[in-house]
């Protein structure tokens, strides 16, 4: 029997979810990553195995921005693999220009929100049988309540109201999940990081944040030391709906939290994603 922990990363061939897939396999633990481009997602595989000397990683090419291709990609990972200890939900992304998929969502709402909810129930029969399993999802520090009424962001779009609306969509959704669910999903923001999330904002934003990260900025093996020691603590302490700022446990932002609010979040969540389930 494999004895090997198996993590399944998204947004795994770059920044911080390529950096948490090297630890992991430096560790020991097999890893399966998720990209959308064939190409990199070949040489991420390539390269984690020559640095790491651990051949147990391989790749599984999804657009998550669309359904469908979620739906798709945790069916093939169910097919392949018996058990799941760690899913990392961190594929994020910024649109300067308002994106409608092909689905008819909003790209970020489809991206930051829908498709984490989708894989984490699609996914939850695996962890299910997985003693110890846990979730990690990546928020910012921008967040504001969604707009039910303009969901496709028609009025007034940005891209950083865009992702800001859906990662309070993430949090809320997580508090209902660890009510209604077992595998524990926690929150994780992981600070100021040598990123290309915010290369294409638009200036003077993108100097800000360049002058910020060569002055304060913290390598993605950093981060990735970071989330490890989380994975851990969550083990140790069987830590669940917990917010973790970088490494430390810190209080949920002060956000506008109710059980009716969060009841409406995942009702529509569970309604945007059914035909996918």
């Amino acid at each position: 029997m494999d004895e090997k922990k198996v993590a399944l990363i998204t947004g795994g061939t770059d920044g911080i979810g390529k950096a948490t897939a090297k630890k992991l396999l430096i560790k020991g633990w097999k890893v399966v990553i998720i990209g959308r481009n064939k190409l990199k997602c070949n040489e991420t595989v390539s390269e984690l195995k020559n640095i790491t000397q651990n051949q147990d990683i391989s790749s599984i090419l999804a657009d998550l921005s669309l359904l469908s291709d979620v739906k798709r990609a945790s069916e093939e990972f169910i097919s392949s693999h018996k058990k799941l200890d760690f899913l990392f939900l961190n594929a994020n992304a910024l649109k300067q220009e308002r994106t409608i998929t092909k689905e008819g969502m909003e790209w970020h709402l489809a991206l930051i929100h829908l498709s984490r909810s989708l894989m984490a129930k699609k996914l939850e029969v695996v962890m299910n049988a997985t003693p110890g399993s846990q979730i990690l999802t990546v928020v910012g520090l921008s967040l504001f309540p969604i707009d039910y009424d303009d969901l496709l962001i028609e009025k007034g779009y940005s891209a950083m109201k865009a992702l800001s609306r859906y990662q309070w969509a993430v949090l809320l959704y997580s508090r209902e999940f660890n009510q209604r669910c077992r595998v524990p999903m926690n929150i994780y923001m992981p600070g100021l990081v040598k990123t290309k999330i915010l290369k294409n904002e638009p200036q003077p934003m993108r100097f800000i944040v360049k002058i910020a990260n060569l002055i304060m900025g913290m390598p993605v093996e950093k981060s990735a030391e970071n989330i490890y020691s989380v994975i851990n603590d969550v083990i140790a302490n069987q830590r669940k709906g917990i917010y973790y700022s970088i490494n430390k446990i810190k209080p949920y932002p002060l956000i506008k939290i109710s059980t009716t609010e969060s009841n409406r979040v995942w009702d529509l969540t569970n309604e945007l994603i059914s035909k996918y389930l």
